[in-house]
């Protein structure tokens, strides 16, 4: 009879175990691909908003729109970069790639959408900058990381 008990009590623990590995998992995933879906989110928000000024002259640069454009994608591009290395334990080249694919489509996806709302209008230039934005930013990420691991890997 106490056998069996010992035998049920490290069942138990057993599956308490897994129950924490699980949760772990879940919160590890949600604090990777959590920044990046607020970015996505915030870029969605500001793409179907009517359009505001910044003062009476817009932007104090000129084509300044396009700038937000580039950093708020290259944000983005890091994000998903650090997401897609971390839960998919891709490699550094792959999770840059992949970042920038999917940063680019996002954008596509954003410009048609504003071809169908009011006061806005789907601009290949905004595409444009949310690309360079998004490669520059990627390979930078990638940039950084390599040199990290290189050096982590080094007595």
């Amino acid at each position: 009879m106490e056998a069996l008990a010992l035998m049920e009590w490290g069942q138990e623990r057993e599956e308490q175990a897994v129950s924490r590995a699980m949760r772990s998992r879940v919160v590890r995933q949600v604090l990777l691909w959590a920044p990046a879906a607020a970015c996505a989110g915030l870029i969605q928000y500001g793409s179907v908003r009517t359009v505001v000024e910044f003062g009476p002259e817009g932007l104090p640069i000129p084509q300044g729109d396009k700038l937000v454009h580039a950093i708020a994608y290259a944000l983005l591009a890091v994000l998903l970069a650090r997401a897609l290395r971390g839960s998919l334990r891709l490699g550094l080249s792959l999770a840059a790639l992949a970042a920038i694919a999917a940063s680019v489509a996002y954008g596509g996806l954003q410009e048609i959408i504003q071809s169908f709302l009011p006061n806005r209008s789907c601009d290949v230039f905004d595409l444009l900058a949310n690309t360079a934005g998004a490669a520059l930013a990627a390979l930078l990420w990638h940039a950084v990381a390599s040199r990290r691991s290189r050096a982590a890997r080094q007595p």
